[in-house]
């Protein structure tokens, strides 16, 4: 199924919409609601908008907006862009289980602006006025918004860690980023910088986690980087300790083997490392006690520091 935006005009009588008698109207009717949706996407027509939502709508991303405020957004992208056009296709209805007044509409959505296709996944819910007797749209989006936002949401909820982790004596913000899976499956993230000259440090095995700064533990006049990475199944994982070399991220101990608890973060990391000269550290690790209880006793060990080049130079990706 297609429509396109066409030019015949539409009186407001025509958006009072029936109840659906008999039920297998239902289908039609919204149809014939998404079609005026999508034609009323032109100048002249866009204030016909107004009679297809209900009073309250959740509009790309935002949340109870007045049906007047998404017609007048709508209306400064037709301004925006005068040859402006929309069509859809590839629609697909969910009705409500549990609740029969809702309706789902899923399709693909082609914007044309300066003669440039763009496709969207795009998406609008009707609920039904019993008052009015009719249905209304109350969400409208697609998914490009919903990534974005999201994207938008997780960067304003990121932790960031301050230092200097390239011994300028400038200080920089670090954070951690999970970058998209691989075809195998294959899970890893990022830890990048605020000052774009320091090399972007790869973790494997990693899908989340905290970077903490560790403060300068060899005496290089930079600071050391920790983490302890979250995975999907197991809360074993390994605590590690990565230095800036000559441009190179290195591991600065060896892995230590460790069991993560949400509850226990805020424990482990309570001095876990402490400095030692510029060849040691001191860990403090949590073990479990031998009555099997999952019980931990803080054990206090002397590493050596031995700086191992982690394996990456220069990454293919960007900051």
């Amino acid at each position: 199924m297609l429509f396109a935006c066409n030019s015949n005009p539409n009186q407001a009588k025509e958006n009072q919409v029936p109840l659906p008698k008999p039920a297998q109207t239902r289908p039609q009717l919204l149809s014939d609601l998404l079609l005026k949706w999508n034609d009323y996407h032109a100048i002249g027509k866009v204030d016909s908008l107004q009679f297809l939502y209900a009073e309250k709508v959740s509009f790309y991303g935002q949340f109870d907006l007045n049906k007047e405020v998404c017609v007048q957004k709508t209306k400064a992208i037709l301004v925006g862009s005068p040859d402006f056009q929309q069509r859809i296709d590839s629609i697909e209805w969910r009705f409500g289980i549990k609740d029969s007044s809702k309706v789902y509409c899923f399709f693909l959505k082609t914007v044309f602006q300066k003669n440039k296709p763009v496709i969207y996944q795009a998406y609008l819910n009707f609920e039904w006025n019993s008052t009015l007797q009719q249905y209304q749209i109350s969400n409208e989006g697609d998914e490009t918004t919903d990534e974005n936002l999201e994207k938008q949401v997780v960067e304003s909820d990121q932790i960031y860690e301050k230092g200097d982790y390239n011994g300028d004596s400038i200080p920089e913000k670090m954070w951690l980023r999970l970058e998209s899976p691989t075809p195998e499956l294959h899970s890893w993230s990022t830890i990048r910088f605020s000052d774009k000259k320091i090399p972007v440090l790869f973790v494997e095995n990693c899908i989340w986690g905290v970077p903490r700064n560790e403060g300068d533990l060899d005496g290089d006049g930079a600071d050391e980087i920790s983490l302890i990475p979250g995975w999907y199944t197991s809360r074993f994982t390994t605590f590690r300790v990565f230095t800036l070399k000559k441009g190179r991220w290195h591991h600065l101990i060896p892995g230590i083997y460790c069991s993560r608890f949400d509850f226990e973060e805020d424990l482990f990391y309570s001095k876990t490392l402490e400095p030692g000269d510029s060849t040691f550290v001191w860990i403090r690790e949590l073990e479990m006690t031998a009555d099997g209880n999952e019980r931990y006793v803080r054990k206090k060990r002397k590493i050596q520091l031995k700086p191992v080049w982690s394996g990456k130079t220069q990454l293919s990706w960007t900051n």
